[in-house]
């Protein structure tokens, strides 16, 4: 019995290695940012696996990689909306920056010292 678990152990940890190398490989070609998820994507295709979601079509490592696939995706999925967000936003300061400044007006004046602040505060309605 200790063989067997031995040799699952082995199988086990080799499967992992090979697991964490694709996710590093198939994550660098997303960003090079993406590569520190490739810990966090190998434990979810073991997750998944736990949870029951192995592909019945695919055996071994196979499996292994069509679902760390399906977590690449997913990131990948994720990277293309952030990209496009952070494009609106760029193209939006641009449009800001095209625009003349506009003149902050101030209400009232500030108070000029502490003593001051304290007595505009206390002329403020007080919630009930």
């Amino acid at each position: 019995m200790d063989t067997i678990m031995t040799d699952l152990d082995a199988l086990y940890d080799r499967y992992a290695a090979q697991v964490r190398a694709a996710a590093a490989e198939q994550l660098a070609a997303i960003s090079p940012a993406a590569t520190d998820l490739d810990e966090d994507l190998a434990e979810a295709v073991w997750d998944d696996v736990a949870a029951g979601l192995y592909p019945e079509d695919h055996r071994g490592l196979d499996g292994l990689l069509v679902l760390l696939r399906d977590q690449v995706r997913a990131v990948r999925a994720r990277a293309v909306a952030s990209t496009e967000a952070i494009r609106e936003v760029v193209t939006d300061l641009d449009d800001l920056a095209d625009e003349p400044p506009a003149a902050i007006t101030v209400l009232r004046p500030l108070p000029a010292t502490a003593s001051a602040a304290v007595a505009a505060l206390r002329i403020l309605p007080t919630a009930v």
